[in-house]
């Protein structure tokens, strides 16, 4: 056999393998470590959850349990908790929460009014 199809032939097998099978499954020990940090977060504390599948949820906690964590998904429209393994959890962050969009708007419009009215009674306090 020449060196090219000891080669190629190399090259087939490996590439033929199933090379998932010799991915890590999933540590037992970091779903314990997560499970750990989850304990330490009160209830009512609001935390975005990034799943090992990409996903994120951003909710408030409500319990923590041997193998899941209990959230409650914080939307627009309201949808059930949800339990979430330990095992499918990639980070947990706690998350300050921010003023609503309407409430920012509220905000803005009433500094510019007291903008405004600042400005008229300077006026008013130089015309004379």
């Amino acid at each position: 056999m020449t060196f090219t199809r000891v080669a190629a032939l190399l090259l087939g097998t490996v590439l033929c393998l199933d090379l998932h099978v010799y991915a890590q499954p999933a540590s037992i020990e970091e779903a314990q470590r997560w499970r750990d940090i989850a304990i330490r977060i009160q209830p009512a504390t609001l935390v975005s959850v990034r799943l090992k599948d990409g996903s994120q949820i951003k909710g408030i906690v409500l319990a923590v349990h041997d193998s899941n964590l209990t959230v409650k998904p914080k939307t627009r429209i309201p949808v059930a908790a949800r339990d979430i393994s330990f095992d499918n959890v990639e980070s947990i962050q706690r998350v300050k929460e921010s003023m609503n969009p309407g409430a920012k708007v509220v905000l803005g419009a009433a500094s510019i009014v007291g903008g405004v009215l600042i400005l008229a009674a300077i006026a008013l306090a130089a015309y004379d």
